[in-house]
């Protein structure tokens, strides 16, 4: 049976990556939507919500073996954070050039690219975090490491 203290690191552990976990859901899903639309036309461009599926889906794996695990890095979320802006900023471009390709689906352009613009904006506060978490730079970190050195201690009850 776990003492107190390995709940408190372990819910710790996953506050400081609770904001990534949320907003890698929230954009998996915004893709399988994106998705269905492309799979029920017919398109070519289903691939780019795929590819991203993809991405998110090793981030949400790589996620849940940072919680369970002592390991700090989450170098494999930052490199699909990254490819995943890259790819947001090419359908951006291509939204301004072609607006019918990417997305048929809005009637109003700046609407459109307003919403890119903000998913955007969430995957670099996102990749900030990330960022933060590698460096451990975090605010949970100083308070899991002092909870992991109580715990070394032989410590049972916080």
């Amino acid at each position: 049976m776990k003492s107190e203290i390995e709940f408190k690191i372990a819910n710790v552990r996953n506050r400081r990556i609770m904001s990534l976990r949320y907003m890698t859901a929230g954009f998996f899903f915004i893709n399988v939507y994106y998705s269905l639309h492309f799979l029920m036309q017919k398109s070519w461009m289903i691939l780019i919500p795929v590819i991203q599926m993809l991405l998110f889906s090793i981030c949400m794996a790589e996620q849940y073996a940072f919680v369970k695990s002592g390991d700090d890095q989450i170098i494999k979320n930052k490199i699909c954070y990254e490819v995943s802006i890259g790819i947001s900023g090419l359908i951006f471009l291509a939204t301004i050039l072609k607006p019918q390709l990417t997305m048929p689906f809005i009637s109003n352009l700046i609407f459109g690219l307003s919403i890119l613009a903000m998913i955007i904006a969430g995957k670099v506060m996102i990749l900030i975090k990330i960022e933060r978490v590698i460096k451990r730079q975090d605010k949970q970190y100083k308070p899991m490491k002092d909870l992991e050195r109580l715990y070394m201690k032989g410590v049972k009850h916080v």
